[in-house]
């Protein structure tokens, strides 16, 4: 580590993380056998591809920084969180800390499932190289910001996920980190937690001249949060500007998503389950980019099941391009249904007439098992516009709002 230059909290340089991918699961089988034979022969490099996470980043975070991360699924958003958190190792470039890092990334990561909450705080206390009176001193505060004192000798694999993340923030944010890093995982949590954790990251730095660094979906946190924000696209660091104007280059971006995505096994963590595709269909069922708010439409998924898969859930969530969060749905039936077994499934999501206002609107995607495992997750999978292309005439006045619901209005007389 380098010598501290200023107010300099955080310097990242040329940062590059590559991935090696088998080109097949046969040529994953044979690899291990056949590179002992072929290794000398330079051909076991044949049986991978190379598939870089973040390429080429360079940024500075100060002291009172609060800075927003955002891009579309698979920009390196989550990766980049995890090489300044120290949990993977660069392939290239230099990171520079000073001072210790308290990070929030996936649901599960830093705690011991087997210990109860009580003891994972004073494990994390003692991982960030706290004294376990320093913890003691904020035991406290971290017990009543994580709402949890019921379940405080509770394992946390007993955990929902809500109770998880909201103890892993309150622990990362009170064991004075000089440099808080949290993903998106926070959307987990309840609408009034996830204000709370906002505030909490502001005080943090402001009060403290600590410095935040955060993953977010939503440019409306991100403008009335941070100082600052990063535009990540496929890996590179695309923006590093106010949050005005990479706000404005997200939306864009947003805008400029297809109706149609086909996704494959390639793109899926998960060896038992892959999306196929995500597509927008209007009311004459055809794939659309842009539906009238006065007819109904679909939002189709199409996965696979590979292998048996009890407690299966399909979720999505809707955005406006700005990353303002519209709704959240999951299949309702998913209980009734304790296996999926192997085979191609579709779902379709059916939207009545006069829902949504004129705008630009994005999916996320999402399979998982509930309070288990997260079986993929696409973000902004598809975008499509709702028009109206009837009106109200020219000197009407625009209706305003997210959603146009057909009000029934009346008038009696008294």
């Amino acid at each position: 580590m380098s010598s501290k230059r200023g107010d300099i909290t955080l310097s990242v340089r040329g940062l590059g993380k590559k991935y090696r991918i088998a080109t097949s699961l046969a040529n994953t089988a044979t690899t291990i056998a056949e590179s002992l034979l072929f290794l000398w022969k330079g051909r076991d490099k044949a049986k991978y591809s190379e598939f870089w996470a973040n390429r080429d980043i360079s940024f500075d975070l100060r002291e009172g920084d609060i800075v927003g991360v955002v891009g579309r699924n698979g920009a390196g958003k989550s990766t980049l969180l995890k090489l300044l958190s120290r949990i993977t190792e660069p392939t290239e470039g230099a990171i520079d800390l000073y001072g210790r890092v308290g990070s929030l990334l996936e649901v599960g990561t830093g705690f011991h499932p087997e210990l109860t909450g009580r003891e994972n705080i004073f494990l994390n206390g003692a991982i960030l190289g706290m004294t376990r009176r320093e913890t003691t001193r904020q035991f406290d505060a971290i017990v009543e910001f994580a709402e949890i004192e019921p379940f405080l000798d509770t394992p946390v694999k007993r955990y929902s996920s809500g109770m998880y993340v909201r103890l892993a923030f309150a622990v990362a944010a009170h064991l004075n980190p000089e440099i808080l890093i949290v993903d998106e995982v926070l959307a987990v949590g309840d609408t009034r937690f996830q204000r709370k954790c906002l505030g909490k990251m502001h005080d943090v730095a402001q009060s403290g001249g600590r410095t935040v660094l955060f993953v977010s979906h939503s440019m409306t946190a991100v403008r009335t949060l941070c100082n600052r924000a990063l535009f990540l696209k496929d890996g590179r660091l695309i923006l590093d500007s106010s949050t005005d104007a990479v706000s404005e280059l997200y939306t864009t971006d947003a805008e400029n998503a297809a109706a149609e995505m086909f996704i494959g096994p390639e793109k899926s963590p998960s060896p038992d389950f892959y999306l196929r595709a995500v597509r927008v269909r209007d009311s004459d069922d055809a794939v659309a980019l842009s539906v009238d708010l006065r007819d109904p439409f679909n939002v189709e998924i199409e996965y696979t099941v590979s292998a048996a898969i009890a407690n299966l859930r399909m979720n999505f969530t809707m955005r406006t391009s700005e990353g303002v969060l519209v709704c959240s749905s999951f299949d309702p039936e998913w209980p009734t249904r304790p296996r999926h077994m192997p085979g191609d499934y579709v779902v379709h999501c059916r939207f009545p007439p006069h829902t949504l206002n004129e705008g630009t609107f994005l999916i996320d995607v999402m399979a998982d098992v509930p309070n288990e495992r997260v079986l993929q997750q696409t973000d902004h999978a598809v975008s499509f516009r709702v028009e109206d292309t009837v009106g109200y005439g020219p000197n009407a006045d625009k209706l305003t709002g997210i959603i146009r619901p057909a009000v029934g209005w009346s008038t009696p007389t008294l």
